[in-house]
């Protein structure tokens, strides 16, 4: 599973560096119910519960708004970015994922990025500057932050 961070960008949906420019001149956030429902989903399969009907919802909401998008990469975390640009050139979430690993389960907010990224490097260097201590440390971290939302949002809040 990834690491997944749900976020309305403040920049442009057409780049990471925010040049992208709208036809219409439009610069309007995503639609508060497709951000509600992703952010849901998200914190459902972080807690981990079945979001089957979450996502279901959020599939409808979307259906028929063309999708673009951008990806960024960097150590521990990387992102991938599905924009709306019928609603706007901000209508954007942002997915994170823990870069090499292929079962991390969901992370859903940027403070939780942030707080995995400050625990990755906070870990001591290594001598032979591998980055197993900084994996385990944000293994660590990501698997407190889950039994935190887990306690947190019942299975009902998801089905």
């Amino acid at each position: 599973m990834l690491l997944i961070a749900v976020a309305v960008l403040a920049g442009s949906c057409a780049s990471p560096s925010g040049s992208g420019s709208s036809s219409e001149g439009r610069a309007t956030a995503i639609d508060p119910k497709i951000e509600r429902l992703a952010r849901q989903s998200c914190l459902c399969k972080f807690a981990g519960h079945d979001s089957s009907k979450v996502d279901e919802a959020l599939k409808t909401a979307t259906a028929g708004l063309e999708t673009g998008g951008f990806g960024e990469s960097s150590a521990p975390l990387a992102g991938s970015y599905t924009c709306y640009p019928e609603l706007g050139e901000r209508a954007c979430t942002a997915t994170y994922y823990v870069t090499g690993s292929q079962d991390s389960p969901d992370v859903c907010n940027l403070d939780q990025v942030t707080e995995l990224e400050k625990a990755w490097k906070s870990a001591p260097p290594a001598r032979d500057g591998s980055t197993g201590a900084a994996n385990d440390a944000l293994q660590k971290r990501l698997s407190e932050l889950r039994r935190s939302v887990a306690n947190s949002i019942p299975a009902s809040a998801c089905n």
